[in-house]
């Protein structure tokens, strides 16, 4: 890395306010968890000169520092922090410099990444067979009964011969 990266935080952080306005930034919720990315954002603006760069300085779980440059999207200044492999904790600051030079950042932020919860043991397939049989024979019930009234039905409209009482 060159140029103002390379100095350590206490002095970027000493400078803050030296003529670029302070910014907004609202540090992500968690919970944060090994595999998630994380989107980190700022507000930041200078009405005399215009902002001139944003970087987001962070140091990954059990990694070394790193110096990216945060882009301008919808108005806010943007970059997404990569999956964490690990748990344990992100630590990371927002420095900005406008155009006549003027250096601010933030304070060092702390992000704590948990263990991803273990997946749940998948539940037995559901077995449909004792419903889907109880429904046939439910059918099958039903189609005897109605062809045992509908035969019952035709027996009692036929002439038959007369029956003899005794």
């Amino acid at each position: 890395m060159s140029g103002p990266w390379t100095y350590p935080r206490e002095l970027l952080e000493a400078l803050g306010g030296f003529g670029l306005a302070p910014f907004r930034h609202t540090p992500p919720t968690g919970p944060f968890r090994v595999g998630d990315t994380i989107a980190i954002t700022a507000n930041v603006t200078d009405a005399d000169s215009g902002v001139q760069e944003v970087h987001l300085v962070y140091t990954p779980v059990g990694g070394t520092e790193q110096n990216v440059t945060m882009t301008l999207q919808v108005g806010l200044y943007r970059y997404t922090v990569p999956a964490q492999t690990a748990a344990g904790a992100v630590h990371y600051r927002i420095a900005a410099r406008d155009a006549a030079g003027n250096w601010n950042a933030t304070t060092t932020h702390i992000l704590t990444i948990e263990q991803a919860p273990a997946n749940p043991p998948n539940p037995p397939p559901t077995d449909y067979t004792i419903p889907i049989v109880a429904a046939v024979v439910l059918a099958v019930l039903g189609l005897l009964a109605l062809a045992m009234l509908l035969r019952r039905r035709r027996k009692g409209d036929r002439p038959g011969p007369p029956r003899s009482d005794g």
